[in-house]
């Protein structure tokens, strides 16, 4: 089995938080996934992780966050709601939601993976066909410095706001397209 080629990073100290956060104000995107714990049941649902796929310093980074630790949280908002930088989230309609009922983070722009799909004509969606279907590029000004990110159908049949992919798509996506 060949070995991965991306770093992974479990946070659940704040000041390492606090450090993604920069970091994460730097890049044009990040894909982001949440994982909740009694979802089922809207009284006790809590979300559990957080993990966030991007590149750094030209490598693939994954970081997992411990949103049980009893960290503060607030640091996110600033990268989550940042305008200028795309989150990819596959079913952006839970996780989105989620990451605003119980935080008040208002994230956007998201490109929404499962949206991409359905548009697409697709019932279902793997990360084969994911990759498929969806580009990811920098855009830049005049000067050639990074803006953000373009996230477009490779098919051109699935035009749609951007959104957030699962971690395993959106760290393919960084890998593959370089963001």
């Amino acid at each position: 089995m060949a070995k991965p080629d991306f770093t992974l990073g479990f946070i659940k100290e704040q000041s390492r938080l606090v450090k993604l956060c920069e970091i994460l104000m730097q890049t044009p995107a990040f894909a982001l996934d949440i994982e909740t714990v009694e979802w089922w049941n809207r009284h006790r649902e809590r979300i559990a992780l957080i993990q966030i796929a991007f590149r750094y310093q030209g490598k693939p980074k994954v970081a997992v966050i411990d949103a049980l630790a009893g960290l503060d949280l607030e640091p996110l908002r600033q990268p989550l709601e940042d305008a200028s930088i795309l989150k990819i989230i596959h079913n952006a309609g839970f996780d989105a939601a989620r990451l605003a009922g119980h935080y008040n983070f208002q994230v956007a722009p998201i490109h929404d993976t499962m949206l991409a799909a359905r548009r697409s004509g697709k019932k279902s969606i793997r990360l084969k066909l994911r990759r498929q279907y969806i580009s990811i590029s920098r855009s830049t000004n005049q000067s050639g410095r990074a803006t953000g990110a373009v996230v477009r159908s490779i098919t051109g049949r699935c035009r749609m706001p951007p959104s957030i992919l699962t971690r395993h798509c959106c760290f393919m996506k960084i890998r593959r397209h370089g963001i």
